[in-house]
Order: structure tokens, then C-alpha cells, then sequence
């Protein structure tokens, strides 16, 4: 059986069940292809290497003891084979998470470690490291009415000297504490991992066009009393948007470190890039609305 979604503008077609929406249109064009095959142990050309992974000019390795192998070939194919009595849910944790952002970067995709919601006719992204607060944030604004875009991986692309960013998956990832601190009741949701208290929550009315970015905003965890937004320039937005980068490590093993310093020079100067001091002792989804609303309502 064959199973088709749509994701980061681009159709998919897998003989694995993931926990995306299936698309009721079965594109003949499609972009990607995942398939269960025998997975080599190495690359017989490697150009880049790492702990966990290998690349080349056009495939990238992905090894991980007890849960599988995975190789990406050429922004097309994704090659499958798990590991014999692994954890099903890491494996597709992993699937849809650096393997899937191997692949884009491949396709020469701006990849953000951020979560996004719409914000009238425009889009702001609020990215930075695992932990900061992200995931929770967007949960909030979209409980709030603010139309969720994506989770954890936001994929930019240029149209018209304009930069966009494209539906991600629609569901977010969230611990069971910020479950708790959103009044999510975690019943019957599955969890991103086994052994983990992080739960996969659908969002049903996810938005599906590609939106303007009207800011990028680095959250970062602080001491203050209250939130607090500020807005970069030059050296320092660069520095801000090289450390939203999605999984770097792998993307400066697939495209260089003189592409990616271009391509985030390029991104400055075309968005508007912000630091969000997120308090971490007061949480108030009040104080973050008035925050937004007064930095970037005209």
C-alpha cells in the first residue's frame, strides 16, 4: 500500500504510514519517493563524515544503532531500512525530522530550527535551539486564534525578490508540561518517542498557503519580568539566523560553509530579523500577544 501527503510545498509518496494528513489527490508528479530497501552500511564516495552520517555530492547516510539506516538521495528519494525489533516511533521521529532536513537541504531549501504562525496576511517564525520555549509559544498564539504554520522545522523559499515560508506537518510536538501549561488534554495522542513524555498533537486546521515572512525572532530564555523584543541588524541578525539553522551540522556537510554564509547574508538582508527574550519564571499569553501586537502591528 502506498500513502501520499503534501508537505513544505512538495507531494510524497511512501510506502510507510507517517502521521501526516493524506492527500485525497494522487499526484503523478510527485517529489519525493520513500522506500523500504536494504541500506548500505557506507557510502562507497564520501565527502563529508560524521558520528551518525556520511555524504557525498548527491546521497547522505544516516545511521542510528537500534533504529535504522536512512539514505537520501539527490532531494528525491528517501531509502529505508529499520532495525530489527526498533522503536517504530523514533524511527519515524527521525524520518520526518534530520532525514527529512537532509533532504531539503539537498534541494537547496532554507531550512529554520523555528515554529511559525500567521499573523494577518504574514508570517512570523520563532526559532532557536531545542528547549527554548518554540513549540510552546506557537501553541499558545494558536490556541489564541492565530493560524498554526508549522512545528519545528519552517522551509523558506524566494518568490519575486519576497521571501515565503511553506505549510510544515501539520501537527506540533510538545512535552507534557508545556501539555499541561496549554490545557491540552493528552489523551489518545501518540508520543513522538516511546520512552518520551513528548506528544505528536494534530492541528486540524493548519494553514495551507505559502505566506510572506514579516519577521524571524531568536527566542531567548531570560530572567526578565516580561517578554521582550528586539530588532537585529547586520552582523548580529546574521549571527541570530545562523544559530536558528536546522540540524547545521548536516547541512554544512551538504552545502558548504561559503554557500551557507552567502545564502544567510542574502536572508538578512531580505527579512527582518529579532531577538524574543521569553521569561522563564512568568508565563502569560496576554503579555506575549500585547508584545507582538505593539512590535509589529502598524
Amino acid at each position: 500500500m502506498m500513502y501520499f501527503y503534501s508537505v513544505f510545498g512538495l507531494s510524497i509518496c511512501s510506502d510507510i504510514a507517517l502521521p501526516l494528513q493524506e492527500c485525497s489527490d494522487k499526484n503523478e508528479n510527485t517529489d519525493i519517493h520513500i522506500n523500504q530497501a536494504n541500506v548500505p552500511d557506507k557510502l562507497e564516495r564520501v565527502t563529508e563524515k560524521a558520528t551518525l552520517f556520511s555524504v557525498n555530492e548527491d546521497e547522505f547516510l544516516f545511521c542510528i544503532p537500534d533504529i535504522g539506516k536512512y539514505l537520501v538521495t539527490s532531494g528525491q528519494r528517501i531509502t529505508y531500512q529499520m532495525a530489527d525489533n526498533g522503536d517504530e516511533k523514533a524511527f519515524k521521529t527521525h524520518l520526518l525530522g534530520s532525514v527529512m532536513g537532509a533532504l531539503l537541504h539537498q534541494r537547496g531549501f532554507i531550512v529554520l530550527h523555528a515554529s511559525a504562525i500567521a499573523f494577518g496576511h504574514e508570517a512570523l517564525l520563532f526559532g532557536g535551539a531545542s528547549g527554548v520555549g518554540k513549540s510552546t509559544i506557537v501553541g499558545a498564539l494558536h490556541k489564541k486564534g492565530y493560524p498554526f504554520i508549522s512545528d519545528d522545522i519552517s522551509v523558506l523559499i524566494e518568490r519575486d525578490g519576497q521571501l515565503y515560508i511553506v505549510p510544515g506537518y501539520p501537527h506540533s510536538r510538545l512535552w507534557d508540561d508545556s501539555m499541561l501549561s496549554l490545557s491540552i488534554n493528552s489523551k489518545g495522542m501518540d508520543t513522538a518517542v516511546k520512552s518520551e513524555n513528548k506528544f505528536i498533537v494534530p492541528i486540524a486546521d493548519s494553514h495551507q498557503e505559502a505566506l510572506p515572512v514579516k519577521g524571524i525572532l531568536q527566542v531567548i530564555p531570560s530572567e526578565a519580568d516580561a517578554y521582550a523584543i528586539e530588532k537585529l541588524e547586520g552582523g548580529t541578525a546574521i549571527k541570530s539566523l545562523h544559530a536558528m539553522l536546522y540540524r547545521k551540522k548536516i547541512r554544512y556537510a551538504i552545502q558548504g560553509q561559503a554557500r551557507i554564509f552567502s545564502e544567510l547574508t542574502r536572508l538578512a538582508k531580505h527579512t527582518n530579523t529579532y531577538s524574543i527574550q521569553r521569561p522563564n519564571n512568568r508565563w502569560s499569553l496576554e503579555t506575549l500577544e500585547a508584545c507582538l501586537q505593539h512590535a509589529f502591528t502598524e
